[in-house]
């Protein structure tokens, strides 16, 4: 049988898998409870995979890591959807993401033990903080921590400074952006109208996830 790793698709076959990924998560998310996207939300997470393949990947890449980039796309997509226009993040969309990453791992040579462990540790943490801050802390829900777990389990622990890094900056540019430019939450179905002071976290920690899948480590 032939080694997938040894094939190689071109950079403008990567793009376009990377755009329909992302669209058909964009798409399958906006039929969760009924969803109705905003179609600058939509353009938004349907743009940023395909526009950060064409600038990130240069040279052909293995078939495998473009059925892996897929899936991957295709679920941060979704979420960033879902947390852009509810500022909720379902667990059963951010759950895959935990066993699914921990498939990659091992299926590519990391140590897929030790992943699982440190994605278990951030739930774990989150878990006790609760405990002790009796109702937790206001920045961060359940869903948060599920789909922080989730780039554990894809990325290992050696990458989440990296991923966190960026993602403070990408908040902080949004932060900067809803001074001068009003980037509320979409109002297309019944959410409590209030000051968006918390940001939600899916589209920035996806967009840094995809920075650095396509990109490789920042430090």
């Amino acid at each position: 049988m032939n080694d997938l790793s040894a094939l190689l698709l071109p950079t403008w076959t990567f793009v376009a898998l990377a755009s329909l990924s992302a669209s058909i998560g964009a798409m399958l998310a906006a039929q969760f409870d009924a969803v109705k996207v905003h179609p600058n939300v939509y353009v938004l997470a349907t743009g940023t995979p395909a526009i950060l393949a064409l600038i990130l990947i240069q040279t052909p890449v293995p078939l495998t890591f473009a059925l892996w980039s897929a899936v991957l796309i295709l679920a941060l997509s979704g979420l960033t959807v879902m947390d852009a226009v509810t500022r909720t993040v379902p667990d059963v969309l951010t759950l895959p993401l935990i066993p699914l990453g921990i498939l990659h791992a091992q299926m590519n040579g990391a140590p897929g033990a030790v992943f699982a462990a440190a994605a278990l540790t951030v739930i774990a943490m989150a878990i006790a903080a609760r405990f002790l801050f009796r109702r937790g802390p206001g920045w961060i829900g359940e869903g948060d921590v599920l789909l922080l777990a989730g780039a554990v389990a894809w990325f290992g622990p050696a990458m989440m400074p990296d991923i966190l890094f960026l993602t403070g900056v990408i908040l902080l540019v949004r932060l900067c952006l809803g001074r001068v430019i009003d980037l509320g939450p979409a109002t297309c179905i019944p959410v409590p109208r209030k000051i968006d002071h918390a940001l939600p976290l899916a589209p920035s920690l996806g967009a840094a996830q995809l920075l650095i899948w396509m990109g490789g480590p920042f430090f």
